[in-house]
């Protein structure tokens, strides 16, 4: 059934991290909101893992990607709760452990290999068929700040969806975006160009913003190693409101 607005995780995290706040704020209004975490899937059992990919698991304190997966989606259930909304998985993998594809953390964050050149299509493919679009939906997803290639693959499906009629905005990219060079070098790009920004004061629900990002506790030394996360939040969220108050940034997307 069709919903009123469609949120785009690439991974568990990161709608809580980068809008949690505006979805809390559409459930306390009466909108129907569901979160779709794209890259929720496992690879076979089977397939060797790379170096970096084993790192991750150690990082994360888990003996396989089946078991590092189940526990990321009791802590996106339980994330999502919180906010109030519903949350979907679709069966995408995770580019760490995607095939022999990307060996580091910068190569995550290049461009999108040649095999995973069909991913974009995809997405938006998968995102049609779930049946949660309609005519009024709203699609929300990542503006790809950071250059995460997963992020990268699913703001090519928004732009496909868009092509398709769908009402698209961006989110920036939490924590990339707290990157003011990452950040500028983003909004300057030409598939941005014409983008309209919105601000939205969320301070009424930053404290449901940090209890749903406090409950990806598989992530939080990783994505907070040097500021206590909730301390950090806040500060992003006052610099994106300019100060005064605490807000999320969108940018609507017209292609």
């Amino acid at each position: 059934m069709p919903v009123a607005h469609l949120f785009l995780a690439p991974h568990f995290d990161d709608v809580a991290l980068s809008c949690g706040g505006e979805v809390a704020r559409l459930v306390a209004a009466g909108e129907d909101v569901v979160i779709v975490t794209v890259f929720a899937g496992a690879p076979p059992a089977a397939m060797l893992l790379t170096p970096y990919a084993a790192w991750h698991l150690v990082e994360w304190g888990v003996a396989s990607v089946a078991e590092a997966m189940a526990a990321r989606r009791i802590e996106d259930e339980a994330a999502a709760a919180i906010l109030g909304a519903a949350v979907h998985l679709l069966p995408f993998v995770d580019g760490v452990f995607r095939d022999d594809r990307y060996h580091s953390w910068d190569e995550l964050r290049t461009r999108l290999v040649p095999a995973d050149a069909t991913l974009p299509g995809e997405i938006a493919a998968a995102l049609m068929a779930s049946g949660s679009i309609g005519l009024g939906t709203v699609v929300t997803g990542p503006l790809a700040i950071g250059r995460h290639v997963d992020h990268q693959a699913v703001f090519a499906a928004m732009r496909l969806l868009a092509a398709r009629g769908v009402r698209v905005r961006g989110y920036e990219d939490y924590p990339y975006a707290a990157d003011e060079a990452e950040y500028a070098r983003r909004l300057a790009a030409p598939d941005l160009a014409g983008a309209t920004p919105e601000r939205i004061e969320i301070a009424p629900w930053l404290e449901t913003k940090v209890r749903a990002i406090g409950c990806y506790t598989s992530q939080l030394a990783l994505l907070f190693p040097d500021t206590p996360m909730p301390e950090a939040v806040r500060t992003y969220g006052n610099r994106v409101a300019g100060g005064t108050g605490i807000a999320e940034r969108f940018w609507w997307l017209d292609w």
